[in-house]
């Protein structure tokens, strides 16, 4: 099962892209996301979004070479955004880029804290190409050559200037008339309707501006609503993955690619709303999780530990895996067992309460 979250891409898949700018572009992106794994609580000092400097900076001490890794992030910041640099940067300098990015990729590939999964699809290899089948043609009977008769030199007949004439004019006329009738009138409807079915192919493949232009107003709110949970348990994971969509429907967006762009503003307005569920999942369970405590409360003074022991040891169960899910982060799962606690508090006071010795 892939673990990645969308914008990130593996090692083998990265150095298949035949340009050096988008190497460089997408390998920043893998970096952060790792550094985002290995140190999830990176304080930026805009009190915005955590820039690559930023996470690279609070973790230099897991690399050797930093400077080379400072020169290859500039080297992306030139290629996401050309207006903020002097002068573009040369092929060399790209590929130099390139290569410190995958040093410093290599050096944190052993780190405890990134997942055997993450690490697993960043570092697959790509599969090997199947050798072509070596087929062989068999090596056709040696006969003995055949002699064969030499020709006469007799001078071939004269053909008449008349009969010549005759049959290159009939080699004019048209032999299928019918297709070029068709030709004609399919090349007289592209010469008119041609620039708008090449317009609307565009629009279909690549996507238009102004529905980019929408889509991107939509996830720059999301983005803006999203730094209230980059600092939050069990949000940090989302956060950089909405960042990293964020960003690569940018580079989309600038090279024109309208649709790709569209199906990344798309996506982080779906984290978003993500993590709103999510918060609300956690809302209730923390609201749920302090009305046991009254409920419990009840119960034991009802003496249901003594009297209806199993609805008793059924609560406390469900009671200590929500608060375990809480604090792992599995907001929706903890928000499931709290209610299932609290009915089982509510049915062990009630059961005490029908027994007529104990009323």
């Amino acid at each position: 099962m892939k673990m990645l979250p969308q914008g990130i891409y593996s090692i083998s898949k990265i150095e298949q892209e035949y340009a050096a700018d988008t190497q460089v572009t997408k390998l920043v992106s893998l970096l952060g996301y790792l550094l985002s794994l290995i140190n999830p609580n990176v304080t930026p000092k805009d009190g915005k979004n955590v820039g690559f400097g930023e996470r690279v900076n609070a973790n230099r001490h897991l690399f050797t070479n930093v400077p080379d890794i400072f020169f290859a992030i500039g080297v992306r910041n030139c290629i996401v955004h050309p207006e903020n640099c002097e002068k573009p940067h040369t092929e060399a300098e790209i590929k130099r880029a390139a290569k410190h990015l995958r040093n410093a990729i290599y050096e944190i590939r052993d780190h405890y804290r990134i997942p055997a999964g993450v690490k697993r699809d960043v570092f697959q290899t790509a599969a090997p190409r199947a050798a072509a089948p070596n087929y062989q043609t068999p090596r056709s009977p040696s006969y003995p050559a055949t002699k064969q008769a030499k020709p006469l030199n007799v001078r071939p007949k004269p053909k008449p200037v008349v009969a010549r004439s005759a049959r290159w004019l009939l080699s004019l006329r048209p032999r299928h008339p019918g297709r070029w009738v068709a030709v004609l009138v399919v090349g007289a409807l592209l010469s008119v309707y041609g620039k708008t079915i090449w317009q609307f192919g565009q629009d279909k493949f690549f996507g238009t501006r102004p529905d980019a232009t929408i889509r991107r107003k939509e996830a720059d709110a999301a983005i803006k609503r999203l730094q209230q949970f980059d600092k939050q348990q069990g949000f940090a994971a989302k956060v950089a993955e909405a960042q990293a969509a964020w960003r690569e429907a940018e580079i989309a967006f600038h090279q024109q690619r309208f649709k790709d762009a569209e199906q990344g503003y798309q996506r982080v307005s779906q984290i978003r709303d993500e993590l709103v569920v999510r918060q609300n999942d956690r809302d209730e369970a923390q609201k749920l999780l302090a009305e046991i405590q009254s409920n419990r409360a009840d119960a034991r003074k009802a003496q249901a530990p003594l009297v209806a022991p199993q609805l008793w040891r059924e609560a406390e169960q469900a009671s200590l895996a929500a608060r375990t899910a809480l604090t792992k982060g599995n907001f929706a799962e903890a928000r499931q067992l709290a209610l299932k606690a609290k009915q089982k508090y509510e049915e062990a006071t009630v059961s005490v309460s029908k027994i007529p010795s104990w009323r």
